[in-house]
């Protein structure tokens, strides 16, 4: 058996490489903490995915109000406490403004086994979020070691690639 330590980590140049992975988080429980544009963009494609989302923040930006109807959406509007954490949750998302409080959520996370997103400091996360490319049945995540404008800019360059009749195509291939 081999083992390896966080010393082993593959890299290339100064980018650690990660697994790429695509979840089934249809009916699993996420976690987002923050409530500004970030977070509701967090719980946009969450809830596209079929996951229920507990968001607890001090304030909610107007697109996730928009959202609360949906019955797989809690809004919790209070401050970060390790005591509101949802029970058997899949991903947690750190979307906060404070790095203080981003910490406090990827430590409670990595104590419960989650693996936790912070958009403020992906170098830390225990997963990052691509830039996606859907076209059903082709979905692509894209990232460039943390450069969103190239990461925009290889997603822009790869969907002119796709041919608008891709899917039809696809599906007549399987």
């Amino acid at each position: 058996m081999i083992q390896t330590t966080d010393s082993d980590a593959v890299r290339k140049g100064d980018t650690m490489l990660r697994y790429p992975l695509f979840c089934d988080l249809q009916g699993k429980t996420c976690l987002v903490v923050g409530g500004g544009e970030v977070a509701a963009h967090k719980c946009r494609t969450l809830l596209q995915a079929g996951a229920h989302v507990t968001v607890i923040a001090r304030w909610f930006h107007g697109d996730l109000t928009a959202l609360a109807g949906n019955p797989h959406l809690t809004l919790t509007e209070a401050d970060f406490d390790a005591a509101l954490w949802p029970q058997g949750c899949w991903l947690a998302f750190a979307a906060t403004d404070s790095p203080e409080v981003n910490q406090q959520v990827l430590e409670q996370a990595n104590a419960r086994h989650c693996f936790c997103n912070v958009t403020d400091a992906p170098e830390s996360a225990s997963f990052i979020s691509p830039a996606t490319i859907d076209v059903p049945p082709v979905q692509i995540a894209l990232t460039c070691g943390g450069n969103p404008v190239y990461t925009q800019f290889l997603k822009h360059r790869v969907m002119q690639a796709i041919p608008a009749d891709a899917p039809v195509k696809l599906r007549a291939a399987a």
